[in-house]
């Protein structure tokens, strides 16, 4: 769990049998400024996190017995201004940011065996005060809410092979107010945006 005005994250053990949840030692690590989102990899041995004051993406390695955070040698790496969002895609190759002040999506390939991050390329452009992101369960298509006026979703195809980004067309399809974040279905058939209220 990301705590945005301590830059930390919270980390814990879950029981699978009763679903609680337990501090883990150290019950927290160090993240950058205003830590937002935060992603799992596939392979369950990496965690990203943006940080949205500090224009950057925290790289940790995940201890798969203890579930225990350590910072990766290289700890962060560039992001555009304000990331809030991020998400990896199914197959653990790409990782993107979605940067809430600068209206574009950062783009990097990881690298599995490392878990290190590398911009692919610059960012691609997205809409106001871009928020949440995810990627589709095939890894085709990419989708990042645009929060206040905007009330839009931008919707990106992806190249599984290199996991550039391009645009659809539509760029946007229209969302209810200052949505916030979204979800894809299992089967990649639907998505739901959590819209909020006016400012």
């Amino acid at each position: 769990a990301t705590n945005r005005g301590a830059g930390t994250i919270s980390e814990y053990s879950r029981n699978a049998a009763t679903g609680n949840l337990t501090p883990l030692s150290p019950a927290t690590v160090a993240a950058g400024g205003e830590p937002e989102g935060v992603v799992v990899s596939p392979d369950g041995k990496y965690v990203y996190v943006a940080n949205r004051e500090t224009n950057n993406v925290s790289e940790y390695s995940r201890d798969p017995s203890t579930g225990v955070l350590k910072a990766l040698s290289s700890p962060t790496i560039g992001a555009g201004e304000g990331p809030v969002g991020i998400a990896v895609s199914p197959e653990g190759n790409s990782v993107y940011a979605a940067n809430s002040y600068s209206e574009t999506v950062s783009q990097y390939s990881r690298n599995a065996a490392t878990g290190a991050l590398t911009q692919l390329s610059s960012a691609i452009n997205a809409s106001t005060n871009t928020h949440g992101i995810l990627v589709s369960p095939d890894g085709k298509n990419v989708y990042a809410t645009n929060y206040l006026h905007a009330g839009t979703v931008s919707q990106y195809s992806r190249n599984t092979e290199t996991g550039k980004l391009a645009v659809l067309s539509p760029v946007t399809v229209e969302a209810g107010v200052n949505p916030h974040d979204l979800a894809i279905s299992a089967d990649g058939k639907s998505i739901y945006v959590a819209d909020g209220t006016e400012p």
